[in-house]
């Protein structure tokens, strides 16, 4: 007897369309890049005037993600507290992270530390993440792991002044409905192009 392996249709669509906006993402070039995260930088930060956010879990830029090294000088300058995911989890609980603290050289304007700490994620009220995709409404496609869906799955616990930003580009935002029932959902995502409310 032949057993016909499969996988659900929305893991299938999600895996297609995961490798398709990578190798997208993957071409632009420097310029591109750097143009386009200006913008998204500006219309977070723009965001973030708005809002009383004091401490913000955000990331720093691989594979041509939307840099935030702009935004993230933009916010210690604003007095906010300003933290590092690392890529280890204790429990669903607590994340370990590195402070970024401004440096007043030449040379850099601010600097992570070298040190770790293990924190309740009820210690932030803002988490700024980058993403592969976002499908209609609202749901993150990440690289497969499922590290932040993990992290973060009880972030918010039904208070709505704890809020999850994805920071991207236009041509991340999909018209697909992919969502399971693990992954995370954005309450704002910035391209480019301004803010996408959800």
């Amino acid at each position: 007897m032949t057993v016909n392996w499969f996988m659900p249709p929305s893991i299938n669509v999600k895996n297609k369309l995961r490798i398709s906006l990578i190798e997208r993402r993957q071409a632009l070039s420097p310029d591109e890049v750097i143009d386009c995260s200006n913008k998204v930088n500006e219309f977070c930060f723009n965001f973030l005037e708005l809002n009383h956010h004091k401490n913000i879990l955000t990331y720093l830029q691989i594979n041509n993600e939307i840099n935030t090294e702009k935004l993230i000088v933009s916010m210690l300058k604003k007095g906010l507290n300003i933290f590092l995911a690392k890529q280890e989890v204790g429990n669903v609980n607590q994340v370990f992270i590195k402070k970024v603290k401004k440096d007043n050289s030449e040379a850099k304007s601010f600097v992570v530390e070298n040190t770790h700490y293990a924190m309740s994620l009820n210690y932030f009220d803002l988490v700024i993440l980058p993403l592969v995709g976002v499908d209609s409404k609202g749901y993150r496609l990440g690289f497969g792991n499922g590290y932040f869906d993990k992290l973060l799955c009880n972030f918010k616990n039904n208070n709505p002044k704890k809020t999850i930003i994805g920071l991207g580009y236009a041509f991340q935002l999909t018209s697909e409905n992919f969502a399971e029932n693990h992954d995370l959902k954005f309450d704002t995502v910035f391209t480019e192009l301004g803010g996408q409310h959800f």
